[in-house]
């Protein structure tokens, strides 16, 4: 497994807290260690910022700390891992005494803490947030939806149908306007499908609830 259960407190990372993450504890032990804190957690900025972080500048980093290559790389993983977790928050919504707490109980030690702290909390957060907005893959969303039911009276093969149909005009969230048009047998089948969806995200959202309970 990748990923390592917290067993009490649910924190800002989530119900379960990745490895990288779970390790800081025992890698921030050595006074080479925690140096190394605030300059990783500048290149972690930088790299979410979409600046430049190539080797030439991680080398030039570590030798100037005199630090071991991979315990570089493994505190690096865990700063990144758990400063991302922290921006994806809507801003406004951590307060700084319970991310306090959150990384304490993460196991990071107290040295350690303003440093990261600092970085959830300071002013670079806005353009980090709007590199990683920038940088979301997503489908536009539903916007408005509009319908009304259509009576053909009659075709070319028949003099009176009287058949039923449904026009449906959806309005996604990037401006475009989609129109289609159903038969009573499609609309059921899509309704069927919709309410099919629902019922499977409710079960999720349960599922959830009871891992997270049990954490």
């Amino acid at each position: 497994s990748t990923q390592n259960k917290m067993d009490d407190r649910t924190t800002f990372i989530g119900a379960v807290v990745p490895r990288e993450v779970a390790k800081l504890g025992k890698l921030l032990t050595s006074k080479e260690a925690l140096s190394a804190v605030k300059p990783i957690v500048e290149v972690c900025l930088d790299s979410y910022e979409g600046k430049q972080v190539d080797e030439a500048r991680i080398a030039a980093l570590i030798e100037k700390l005199k630090i071991d290559h991979d315990l570089f790389y493994d505190i690096f993983a865990g700063l990144y891992s758990l400063l991302l977790a922290a921006y994806r928050h809507p801003e406004g919504s951590l307060k700084q005494e319970v991310v306090r707490e959150d990384l304490t109980y993460l196991g990071l030690p107290a040295e350690a803490v303003p440093a990261v702290g600092g970085a959830i909390f300071s002013q670079r957060r806005v353009a980090v947030a709007q590199q990683l907005e920038q940088g979301r893959v997503r489908l536009p969303r539903l916007e408005s939806l509009r319908w009304r039911v259509d009576v053909s009276i009659s075709t070319s093969a028949l003099k009176r149908a009287m058949r039923p149909s449904i026009l449906m005009q959806m309005g996604l969230s990037n401006g475009s306007v989609n129109t289609f048009e159903l038969s009573v047998d499609q609309f059921h089948q899509l309704r069927y499908n919709v309410a099919y969806v629902l019922k499977e995200m409710e079960q999720i959202d349960k599922l959830n609830q009871t891992l997270t309970g049990a954490l």
